[in-house]
């Protein structure tokens, strides 16, 4: 096990792994209007477009943000995101039928009594860790992981294929990850559910949702320091990079999500960051579901167009899932999350379970590469 993990639990999941020590949970000093209290009136990137903005701006992005919010409405409905890649897009009528009743079962979850059903002393320890923290880390068994790690093979050399199209620096995020279906890729989703499965992380997430879950999509992803997408900070402004650059919670997709890292990760390829606590300081639902608007429009980019949209809005509608670009690195909120932020450097094989909907963010690669498996659990 990689060194830069601390704090082995002792007990009988010796495979679990704790934060360093010393790291406080976000929620213990935080207020729960972090990180709703950026101030875009007199933000550089933000103040002239909200000066400026007339009339038909405003009416303009209103409609837009209108458009939206119907997409959105639906999405969450039906818990799009909680709906395998395969069914998304039916061709036939039996693949709708499917569809339809992935749809229900995914509707009436919500209205289910939580289930608690037993599980392992591992699983125990995940669901406890994630409940608490927001975050596990776990380091899979060799033997089920060495499967999956072949079985990616063919997905990630064809992923290559992609970003090689690509000359250096000029790849978008999109171009670094690629989307596994289960019709096709059979064999790498059950390796995945038993390795899941096996470890505890899968009985541990259903007990932490209390319903019962499964790996809805796997996602292989590659980066290197030849992608240059997220050195892209306000390209018209010459504005230095803020130090929660890239902290966001996930606008939908799964409650959980986990990781497999799929090469040795350190400080200079990459590590996931976890604030520890953060998935308990969430946003309330309606302020949630502006900043998934926000997000799903593109109003939360930070190129200009998006930034002058955005700005056109009412105050109350100014807010965003991806607001880590927008903080600055000298504020109370930018300190707080900094301060509770965990940076995962792990081996290859270490599997990351975090709540999604806690502030997190990808590591910058700036030397060599970093491989891993995003999983969607649901």
């Amino acid at each position: 096990m990689n060194q830069n993990l601390e704090g082995i639990i002792e007990n009988d999941a010796q495979n679990l792994v704790s934060p360093p020590q010393g790291k406080a949970n976000f929620t213990s000093n935080a207020s729960k209007k972090i990180p709703d209290r950026i101030n875009y009136e007199t933000h550089l990137a933000y103040a002239d477009f909200i000066k400026t903005a007339d009339f038909r701006g405003k009416l303009h992005s209103l409609l837009i943000f209108g458009k939206y919010f119907l997409i959105v409405a639906i999405k969450r409905v039906i818990s799009y995101e909680l709906i395998p890649a395969d069914l998304r897009n039916p061709k036939t009528l039996s693949d709708l039928v499917v569809t339809l009743k992935k749809i229900a079962l995914n509707i009436g979850y919500k209205f289910l009594p939580r289930q608690t059903k037993p599980v392992s002393k591992a699983g125990e320890q995940i669901a406890a860790s994630l409940d608490k923290q927001g975050i596990c880390v776990v380091d899979i068994n060799s033997y089920q992981f060495d499967k999956i790690d072949v079985l990616a093979l063919p997905l990630l050399e064809k992923l290559r294929q992609i970003r090689g199209q690509r000359k250096e620096g000029s790849r978008e995020f999109i171009e670094s990850r690629s989307t596994a279906l289960r019709s096709v890729n059979k064999d790498l989703f059950h390796a995945v559910d038993a390795a899941l499965t096996a470890s505890g992380i899968l009985p541990g997430i259903a007990k932490y949702l209390g319903r019962p879950v499964s790996v809805v999509d796997i996602n292989p992803q590659i980066n290197d320091s030849s992608d240059d997408f997220w050195q892209r900070f306000f390209p018209d402004l010459a504005i230095d990079k803020p130090s929660t650059a890239y902290c966001h919670r996930d606008a939908s997709g799964g409650d959980v999500k986990v990781i497999l890292y799929l090469s040795d990760v350190d400080s200079e390829n990459g590590p996931f960051s976890f604030t520890l606590g953060s998935h308990r300081n969430r946003p309330g639902r309606f302020a949630n579901m502006i900043q998934e608007i926000n997000d799903t429009s593109g109003f939360s980019s930070t190129d200009p167009k998006s930034r002058q949209l955005f700005s056109a809005l009412p105050t109350f509608l100014r807010k965003k899932c991806a607001f880590g670009n927008d903080l600055q690195t000298e504020s109370e909120a930018a300190q707080q999350i900094l301060a509770a932020e965990w940076k995962i450097m792990a081996s290859k094989g270490h599997a990351v379970i975090f709540d999604s909907k806690g502030i997190h963010r990808g590591g910058m690669v700036l030397e060599k590469e970093r491989i891993v498996l995003t999983c969607v659990v649901g």
